[in-house]
């Protein structure tokens, strides 16, 4: 995910370290199954152990729900995309 990426390099280059710091994956009410998906994927990939979710609106889709809830850094989420 390009967003999640890019947060990391910026935290970086303000001096942070990005191991201090876990991206969240939102606003959930605007977000897509695959766009979970997406977020679990690059957490993963930098070694992440915890990923945060937000919502604000309560118009979160039940698809969208069902991938938080699946999601992990230890397996991929299992559900398939319902878009």
């Amino acid at each position: 995910m390009d967003n999640y990426k890019v947060g990391i390099e910026r935290w970086r280059k303000a001096g942070g370290d990005p191991a201090k710091i876990i991206p969240m994956a939102g606003e959930l009410g605007s977000s897509k199954p695959t766009e979970i998906d997406k977020y679990v994927e690059a957490a993963k990939a930098v070694g992440r152990r915890q990923l945060h979710f937000y919502t604000w609106e309560p118009n979160v889709s039940e698809a969208v729900w069902d991938r938080v809830a699946a999601a992990s850094v230890e397996t991929a989420p299992a559900l398939a995309a319902a878009e």
